[in-house]
């Protein structure tokens, strides 16, 4: 693996990781018992920044996965990324947010993971037991987020398995043993 790609893909996984971070945020400020007007702008920017950064890093991922000859999978996850996080970005900015906006983020987000998933796969990017817990993730939370079951409303299930993907992006050699390749 070459400086380069090994550079791009610290930078993704961080990127990734503080991408969830901040989502996480985001998620324990929209709790109930933090219910409270003065919280309004911390969650929109937690919104914000993770939703931004977490495309900071699909885009650098989307680098590293042309490096290794994944043009068109990679770049396809790093923009349906993209269409479902900027409509929620530009919703929550105007006030103007509804579950509509939300379902197909979650929706884009799916498919983003299932195709960054698939690409990791194919260029031997990551472990196969990373690409293919990513795509098997990404498939359930949107059936059931989309059918509404339980725990799977949380719009916040597409980037754990992003969480994945920056954990196996940052520690390679922990992973050494879940053999890599399809």
């Amino acid at each position: 693996m070459s400086s380069t790609s090994w550079n791009e893909r610290r930078i993704a996984g961080s990127l990734l990781l503080l991408g969830f971070g901040l989502l996480l945020v985001t998620a324990l400020l929209y709790q109930p018992s933090l219910d409270d007007p003065a919280m309004g702008l911390w969650k929109r920017d937690a919104l914000a920044g993770g939703l931004i950064v977490t495309m900071l890093g699909l885009a650098t991922l989307e680098l590293a996965l042309s490096g290794a000859g994944q043009q068109v999978l990679g770049r396809l996850g790093a923009v349906a990324y993209l269409l479902g996080a900027v409509p929620w970005l530009v919703a929550e900015s105007m006030g103007t947010y509804t579950s509509d906006v939300e379902r197909n983020y979650v929706v884009l987000a799916c498919l983003s993971v299932a195709a960054i998933g698939w690409a990791t796969l194919r260029a031997r990017l990551l472990p196969v037991v990373a690409g293919w817990t990513t795509i098997a993730w990404a498939v359930t939370w949107a059936v059931l987020y989309l059918g509404r079951v339980g725990v799977f409303q949380a719009p916040l299930g597409p980037n754990l398995a992003i969480l994945v993907i920056a954990l196996f992006l940052l520690f390679p050699r922990a992973t050494l043993g879940a053999g890599r390749g399809v």
